[in-house]
């Protein structure tokens, strides 16, 4: 019975605390903002154990993360090195449906053959708490929070460009 009851109680105290994040998604992000990544991405971590997410080359976010300023900039600088591959690189998606589904990242590149540049961006969709002076931050915090009790959680993003 003990074990029932912290599961039961788990369960409705999870539902509850995600509510907000549920109503949020759907309501600001994916119909008022139209930030379907953000979105999905949040829906994602409300559930009890989320898998690790891998984009192809072909998916639409992987386009949409190729023609960002940034990281055309960083796969210019990888074009002038003769280099076979390159550290790491932090960036910073700074506004937009990225700003909120991703924010910070770390890019790899790596040259095949014929020069063909493979770009791979990597991310773990955890929240730490920031200072804020918008409703995305505001949010932001409500889900540091949210993992911090345990009713929303982290897991890892592969986008292959």
């Amino acid at each position: 019975m003990e074990i029932v009851k912290n599961y039961v109680f788990t369960h409705i105290r999870n539902k509850i605390i995600n509510s907000p994040a549920y109503i949020g998604a759907e309501t600001y992000l994916r119909k008022r903002k139209k930030w379907k990544y953000s979105a999905d991405l949040l829906e994602h971590s409300l559930k009890e154990h989320p898998q690790d997410l891998l984009f192809k080359k072909s998916s639409r976010l992987s386009k949409k993360i190729k023609k960002t300023k940034v990281v055309k900039k960083q796969m210019k600088k990888f074009r002038k090195t003769k280099k076979l591959a390159d550290c790491p690189k932090d960036i910073t998606f700074k506004k937009g449906d990225l700003f909120g589904a991703i924010h910070n990242a770390r890019l790899y590149f790596n040259r095949f053959k014929k020069g063909k540049i493979n770009c791979i961006l990597t991310d773990i969709y955890d929240f730490k708490r920031e200072s804020y002076d918008s409703i995305v931050m505001f949010a932001n915090n409500y889900e540091w929070l949210s993992q911090a009790v345990g009713a929303s959680h982290s897991y890892k993003i592969r986008v292959e460009k």
